[in-house]
């Protein structure tokens, strides 16, 4: 049995590929697992393959689902039904809301299969695959640094005394008026309290006398 070598590449990175060796009478559903598998892409989502020209004008379409008498079922349809050209391109989309799409040639036909081979499988590499799919990092939840949390503080504390009512001025003036006062008040008590040991002399000079 006859066996093709498809190389298959990323539409949007080319420089990506795989070869596939396949059986001519294998089907396009074939084809289609060993792809998914050599790209590390899973076989979740619907898929078409369309049968192009040199130009890579859309042709035929080959699906995974059933979409009525415009579309052939993969698991119906032939790879050598299909290849007409010895160059035989053919446009592959894997997930249409990803939309991830490939563009097959056909690059090699071996008259007979390896003996021993399980065919299809992947006979070259180049280039790693992109991820299928990418997970979005959540969101982390925003901390004030340590100023804007100072900051916070200050302004809900309502027992924060203003700095200025701490002047020197201030002070000053409430020490020295305090001081005064005390002043004031040991003045005013030597002055009507007279001393005692003077009182006593005087009452004994005046009885001398």
């Amino acid at each position: 049995m006859a066996v093709y070598r498809f190389k298959v590449s990323f539409e949007s990175l080319d420089f990506i590929s795989r070869d596939i060796d396949i059986r001519s009478d294998q089907t396009f559903y074939d084809l289609f697992l060993a792809i998914q598998h050599a790209i590390g892409f899973d076989t979740i989502q619907h898929a078409s393959f369309y049968i192009s020209n040199d130009n890579w004008t859309l042709g035929q379409e080959i699906s995974t689902a059933d979409k009525g008498s415009n579309s052939i079922r993969m698991h119906d349809a032939a790879l050598a039904d299909w290849v007409n050209d010895p160059h035989q391109k053919i446009f592959y989309i894997y997930d249409f809301t990803a939309n991830w799409s490939f563009q097959i040639e056909l690059i090699k036909i071996m008259i007979r299969e390896e003996p021993g081979r399980t065919y299809p499988f992947c006979s070259g590499v180049s280039g790693a695959a992109p991820k299928q799919y990418v997970i979005q990092p959540s969101p982390k939840h925003h901390h004030p640094d340590e100023k804007d949390r100072l900051n916070l503080v200050e302004e809900e504390d309502p027992g924060t005394v203003p700095e200025d009512d701490f002047g020197e001025d201030s002070y000053d003036e409430q020490d020295n008026t305090s001081f005064n006062e005390d002043d004031e008040d040991e003045d005013d008590t030597s002055d009507s309290e007279p001393d005692h040991e003077e009182t006593e002399g005087y009452e004994e000079g005046q009885q001398e006398y």
